[in-house]
């Protein structure tokens, strides 16, 4: 910057050369890309008196070094200049503007600002708001932006399909049922990831209506995967459901699949839990390997039934496995 301010007087003492507007916005840009806001307001101060007018490309300079920077408050104010000026924001300065607020915890700040102002945020600015909410479980501030873009009618991408259906879920909300099938309807792809984390979170607030419907997209296109399998019997498991968990055993095996060692250990477990001891034998069977919570389930079963020999059993085949005995299987 040095080097520039000696540019900049050498060209108008000793050439006499005058100042043009294409000259101060790369000053400008210059005192902006090192974060000197207070040089850029008094070169601000002198384009006025010099009856120039910075223009959006001096605006661009401007931002993108405060940008560079993470100066929140600077770029917001060069946004709201050039609303006033009636000048094109480039929807690269908002996006990038919304970024450094989110990094910034200022997500409701920036937002409630920009939309005060009048000034249009592009769909990827909808996006990032969004997925910055998930990330801080802010369902009601999602809501606010939701409500925004779509009275703006501004369309919403995947990643903003994907915050809102996160944090609706997590709370048992029925909105996330119709932005499920909006999502559908719209065409937008529906990975099997983002399935398996939607029944995820319907496990954990027992959000049975909701899992049943991913279920049946799921089937509907034969995504019925081990994964899919698996976060659907956490659903039933956590809705104390436990036989509907066992039913899934006889569809999983329908479906050419074959239940991983942590599947097998779960169905032992819900088996004896809903007294469907005959199934958890014949798991056990099947089970690749067996740890010491299956190993504890399979004696339970035996106890369910009164079958003190066959726990026993369980108990030598237990020695002989090479797991480690522990006091909560003998008490077992």
């Amino acid at each position: 910057m040095r080097t520039m301010e000696e540019l900049w007087e050498a060209f108008q003492k000793d050439l006499h050369i005058k100042p043009t507007y294409q000259m101060y916005e790369m000053l400008i840009g210059g005192f902006a890309s090192v974060g000197d806001e207070k040089k850029v307001v008094q070169l601000f101060e002198t384009l006025s008196e010099s009856r120039m007018k910075l223009t959006a490309r001096g605006y661009s300079l401007t931002i993108k070094g405060f940008l560079k920077n993470n100066m929140v408050d600077a770029v917001l104010r060069q946004l709201l200049a050039m609303n006033t000026q009636d000048i094109h924001i480039p929807p690269f300065a908002i996006v990038q503007f919304l970024r450094i607020s989110c990094e910034a915890t200022r997500n409701c700040e920036a937002f409630s600002v920009l939309s005060t102002a009048n000034i249009a945020l592009p769909p990827e600015a909808v996006s990032l708001l969004l997925e910055d909410c998930a990330k801080r479980g802010d369902l009601e501030h999602a809501t606010r932006v939701e409500e925004w873009a779509r009275e703006a009618k501004q369309p919403l991408l995947c990643g903003a399909y994907d915050a809102l259906l996160k944090l609706n879920t997590a709370v048992g909300n029925l909105h996330a049922l119709d932005l499920f099938e909006e999502m559908q309807t719209a065409g937008i792809r529906i990975s099997e990831g983002l399935c398996v984390g939607l029944l995820s979170r319907c496990a954990d607030c027992k959000f049975l209506r909701f899992a049943e419907a991913i279920v049946k997209f799921c089937r509907a296109r034969q995504g019925m995967t081990i994964a899919v399998y698996s976060a659907l019997m956490k659903v039933y498991a956590y809705c104390s459901m436990f036989d509907k968990a066992c039913d899934l055993y006889d569809q999983i095996c329908a479906d050419g699949l074959e239940p991983d060692a942590m599947m097998y250990g779960c169905l032992m477990k819900f088996s004896v839990e809903c007294g469907r001891t005959k199934l958890s034998r014949e798991l056990s069977e099947r089970a690749p390997s067996l740890d010491i919570q299956n190993y504890m389930s399979l004696i339970r079963a035996a106890g369910r039934d009164r079958d003190v020999s066959r726990a026993f059993v369980v108990l030598e085949r237990l020695r002989a496995s090479g797991v480690p005995l522990d006091i909560a299987a003998y008490n077992c």
